[in-house]
C-alpha cells in the first residue's frame, strides 16, 4: 500500500482497497483449496452461500 500523500487517496479509500485485496485473495485461496466448491468454501469462511456467490461475481473469480 502506497502512502496517501503519494497518490492523493483518502484513508477511507486506501482501507477499502486493501480490504478488497485481502478479501479477494482469501476467497481465491479458499475456492482453490475446496476445488471450486462454493458451498464448502462458504462454510469454511463462515459466510452465507449467497454472500460467496456475490463476492465471486464481484471479483470475477472463477472457481477452480
Amino acid at each position: 500500500v502506497r502512502p496517501a500523500a503519494a497518490d492523493h487517496r483518502s484513508l477511507k479509500e486506501i482501507v477499502a482497497q486493501s480490504t478488497e485485496t485481502v478479501e479477494r485473495g482469501v476467497l481465491f485461496e479458499t475456492l482453490r483449496e475446496t476445488g471450486g466448491n462454493k458451498a464448502r468454501a462458504a462454510r469454511l469462511l463462515r459466510i452465507d452461500y449467497k454472500t460467496i456467490q456475490s463476492k465471486v461475481q464481484k471479483y470475477g473469480l472463477t472457481p477452480a
